[in-house]
């Protein structure tokens, strides 16, 4: 089992020079990050960007005195149409940059997303430093920061990072107190960790099962329910975020439950856990995430309550989202901070046996640490400047002119409306059938006085049917079929079409 702390840094330039390494670190996938940084958020999980965008929009306007009012009347109505999930916190802060730099640019929030990356990324080094060695710690650095998919994800406009950042520092702070208990590591944990579930809820996984192991580890059952210090610590997890999610959003947590319950029947299907652990090694690398699993069995009782609770955490994330978790690749961001943490055992070992061995030995792995962080962040510098999507957008832009103004849209377009209503300053409800709705209709007596039925219920009160997704219409012949028997196209083009309801059979 390795010790923490075993390996230390010694004289003066030893520790210079492990100064100069982790500020070069940080620099350097600082930079890489940057690049492309005006890319329109269209690269990965723009639903969820734009979403946030519109909301940051609408913050922005509500709050601009200079605003026209008819344009900040429709950007907050628009802000408006989004559902509440978690408290815009990020979105409130970017608005808050967009009036201080006078004008909204999305690439503030890049900038945003950025910094709670390395702050994340100061909280694991200091964290792997405490649990093994400052040396150790330099590979759980270069994990976290050069992965090519933490380069991408960490550039999103989403909240997942800073729940990130503040459990990786709640994480630290939990650490400090099994250590040295005090009531400040209590005050800071307690809080840290409960706006880190505040930001986004998933974050309660990992830091319930952190503070459940680090206080049975270090005080025991019975200890720990008279600790005064513990039940601080637990107060604070869960009147921070239950305030906002039981009191001010009540209806979302019903909502959860009853689409999650219906997909737990995925737990008992081994091919969930197949699919699972292909579409998540397929982000981090398998191999690196099985062995560095075995790191976590290296370390001594403590510090593996932490590096496993990250592990646990993630796991009941995915139980808990069994579609999203094998589908959407964000939901594995949690996933980076467990590996890199679990590698700093492992490096530890590694740099043990090399205390011993030549300097031809110490310059070899110090080639590989250098090689890989070269390679990583090749691929992620050839990732982010593969495409660009400033032309895109001023598509969109064009794309609304062409919307009609005098009546309310339904239709099948790009992430449900959200380009559109980013881009075009346009609602257009979504239709929500798919391909699957027209299946279920075979055996059905009358399958097209059905479909008309369901049909005219979606679209009452819709005067125009917009598709951008062509490709989608073509898989729901129904539909197709029944839009082009019943009503005139008011305006096409080769990318979309646009109907008009007005004047149909029943108009």
């Amino acid at each position: 089992m390795i010790e923490p702390r075993t390996i230390i840094a010694g004289d003066r330039h030893t520790r210079n020079g492990l100064l100069i390494c982790v500020v070069s670190l940080f620099v350097l996938a600082t930079a890489l990050r940057i690049l492309n940084i005006t890319n329109p958020p269209l690269d990965y999980f723009p639903l969820r960007q734009l979403r946030a965008a519109i909301i940051a929009r609408g913050m922005y306007y509500q709050q601009l005195p200079s605003a026209n009012p008819a344009t900040r009347d429709l950007a907050v109505s628009l802000w408006h149409t989004m559902e509440p999930l978690e408290p815009p916190i990020f979105e409130r802060l970017v608005a808050l940059t967009y009036r201080l730099i006078g004008g909204e640019h999305l690439w503030v929030a890049r900038v945003y997303s950025i910094l709670f990356w390395m702050l994340g990324g100061l909280a694991i080094y200091a964290l792997a430093r405490r649990m093994t060695s400052p040396i150790a710690a330099i590979v759980t650095l270069i994990y976290y920061l050069f992965l090519p998919w933490s380069v991408i994800f960490s550039r999103i406009f989403q909240p997942d990072l800073l729940m990130v950042m503040f459990t990786l520092f709640a994480a630290y702070t939990i650490y400090r107190w099994a250590d040295t208990p005090s009531w400040k590591w209590a005050a800071l944990s307690g809080v840290l960790s409960g706006v880190a579930v505040l930001v986004k809820l998933p974050a309660v996984f990992p830091l319930a099962v952190m503070f459940i192991g680090i206080i049975i580890t270090t005080r025991g059952v019975k200890k720990a329910i008279s600790d005064p210090q513990a039940w601080l610590m637990g107060a604070a997890f869960v009147l921070i975020p239950a305030i906002y999610y039981l009191l001010i959003i009540p209806g979302s947590s019903g909502a959860w439950f009853s689409n999650q319950v219906a997909l737990m029947r995925t737990w008992v299907q081994p091919s969930f856990y197949i699919r699972w652990i292909i579409f998540a090694g397929g982000l981090v690398d398998l191999g690196v995430a099985f062995i560095s699993f075995v790191g976590v069995w290296l370390l001594p009782k403590k510090p593996r309550m932490v590096a496993l609770a990250l592990w646990v955490g993630y796991a009941l994330y995915g139980l808990a989202f069994p579609w999203h978790i094998t589908t959407h690749e964000y939901y594995s961001i949690p996933l980076i901070p467990a590996i890199a943490l679990s590698l700093a055992p492992l490096a530890q070992a590694v740099f043990s046996r090399l205390n011993q061995g030549s300097r031809w030995m110490k310059w070899t792995v110090a080639g590989v640490l250098v090689f890989s962080i070269g390679y990583s962040g090749w691929i992620s510098r050839s990732i982010l400047l593969s495409k660009s999507f400033r032309g895109e957008s001023a598509g969109w832009k064009e794309f609304s002119q062409v919307l009609p103004k005098d009546g309310d849209l339904i239709g099948i377009t790009h992430e449900m409306g959200i380009r559109i209503a980013y881009y075009g300053w346009t609602h257009v409800n979504p239709w929500l059938y798919d391909a699957s709705f027209e299946q279920s209709l075979v055996g059905v007596a009358d399958p097209r006085a059905e479909y008309q039925k369901t049909f005219e219920n979606a679209t009452r009160g819709q005067d125009y049917f917009v598709i951008t997704l062509l490709d989608e219409l073509d898989t729901q012949p129904m539909l197709k079929a029944y839009l082009n028997e019943n009503y005139p196209i008011h305006v096409q083009a080769d990318w979309y079409i646009i109907y008009d309801l007005t004047s149909g059979p029943d108009s």
